[in-house]
């Protein structure tokens, strides 16, 4: 189960100040956060680390891009998963 931690949180995993983590999450270099209420909204640690260990290894902006973008695929694919659990009555 992933592990939901807040924007504080998830910018000093990846090391940016606030203005860059939105600038990045706009041009996709990090995972969108995730509405859990109204007013709330959360990160998933996983995905925050695994852009802090692409930016740590030296990848390009392009390589980031496309690991967010696989991030959210995964996400994509684990909401499928669960509507289809649901209706199917699982």
């Amino acid at each position: 189960m992933p592990t939901l931690i807040s924007q504080l949180e998830a910018r000093k995993i990846m090391g940016v100040s606030r203005t860059q983590f939105y600038t990045d999450m706009n041009n996709g270099l990090a995972p969108k956060s995730i509405s859990v209420s109204e007013r709330v909204r959360k990160q998933i640690k996983e995905e925050a680390e695994q852009v802090a260990a692409a930016k740590a290894a030296r990848l390009s902006k392009d390589e980031i891009k496309q690991l967010v973008q696989q991030i959210h695929a995964r996400r994509e694919a684990q909401a499928a998963a669960l509507r289809e659990q649901l209706a199917q009555g699982k």
